[in-house]
């Protein structure tokens, strides 16, 4: 009896480990370095690219961040670069806002950076319509899926970076666009150039994501109004001011080329809306802003270049393109003196 109850109570025996476990989880490391690599060749699908505020480990962040916006799962960016970005992000969601229906809303931003976009082709300088589309739904549908900005205010900025297509694209909602316009947005991206023409990547998106900062957290004055349409008003007055004095053939000269510079205009910002899929409130597509063949592509009346340049030569660059967009004959020369004929 004694021996019986002895047995009873002894432990079951514990199962040998198999052997092969090891071997299953290697096989998934493999597996997942291989679909890394993949990736970085490849680029990144829209639907497979991570979200900080539910994976921060993949984004390149520490796991135990309570919330982040900045996502790098391409690591292009040093550990120490994300987190003064991340720094940036929340002083500025902590101490900065903006009115909306008679309410504070803070400033929500985000960062999201790719080797490169999984698109049809290839992306370049000289093939870049297809590239921008898709950056501008790249940034569109981050914006959304990290929740940024409140809908009702648009609150929200989110900048988009693809280094290897060299494409940037700025997604604002419409309260954020408000203090963060396309001539702006120009002067963010002219900072970030200097810096990656010496190839530093780190320091150009830090930079300018400061001077974003500095943008979106400034209201709005009647200063800032003046800057930004004074100057196109002005050519428009000056040229209906030449036009009522001139002769009836100068006034057919600045009729014309006013009306095709305008059609010109129109149809830019056409191709533009068609280029922004659908032309969403506060999407702005910029340019390529990588490295020597960086081309701005907002350049608005208040840009420095142009503020640099006198009126008259103002006047007369605008003269010639029109001419040479319109093929426009150039005014007939004046008549001989005493009008001999």
């Amino acid at each position: 009896m004694p021996i019986t109850v002895l047995r009873a109570l002894r432990a079951p025996p514990i199962p040998p480990r198999p052997l092969c476990s090891g071997l299953v989880l290697l096989s998934l490391l493999s597996l997942l370095a291989l679909a890394a690599a993949d990736r970085a060749k490849d680029g990144w699908l829209i639907d497979d690219y991570p979200s900080p505020v539910t994976n921060p480990g993949q984004c390149g962040r520490p796991s135990s961040a309570k919330s982040s916006t900045v996502c790098d799962p391409d690591r292009l960016l040093s550990r120490e670069s994300a987190d003064r970005m991340e720094e940036v992000i929340d002083a500025t969601r902590r101490e900065k806002s903006i009115m909306c229906n008679g309410q504070k809303h803070d400033i929500q931003m985000g960062v999201a950076v790719v080797g490169k976009m999984n698109v049809p082709g290839e992306c370049d300088a000289s093939t870049t319509s297809g590239c921008r589309q898709a950056a501008g739904e790249y940034a569109t549908a981050l914006y959304d899926a990290w929740g940024l900005g409140d809908p009702e205010c648009g609150n929200g900025v989110m900048i988009f970076i693809s280094k290897k297509d060299r494409q940037m694209y700025v997604k604002t909602g419409a309260a954020a666009a408000s203090r963060l316009p396309n001539d702006k947005i120009a002067r963010v991206m002219e900072v970030m150039r200097g810096f990656l023409r010496e190839n530093q990547f780190d320091m150009a998106i830090e930079r300018g994501l400061l001077e974003a900062v500095k943008y979106v957290s400034k209201e709005s004055t009647w200063a800032d109004a003046v800057r930004q349409y004074a100057v196109p008003l002005a050519i428009v007055g000056v040229f209906a001011g030449i036009a009522w004095q001139g002769g009836a053939a100068e006034r057919g000269q600045l009729r014309g080329a006013m009306r095709c510079l305008t059609r010109i205009e129109e149809e830019r910002a056409l191709a533009l809306e068609r280029s922004r899929g659908g032309g969403k409130v506060g999407a702005r597509w910029q340019c390529p802003v990588c490295l020597e063949d960086f081309v701005l592509g907002v350049v608005t009346a208040g840009n420095a270049g142009v503020q640099s340049r006198s009126l008259l030569s103002l006047f007369s660059s605008l003269f010639g393109r029109a001419r040479r967009l319109c093929g426009l004959a150039p005014p007939p020369p004046p008549p001989p003196p005493g009008g001999g004929g």
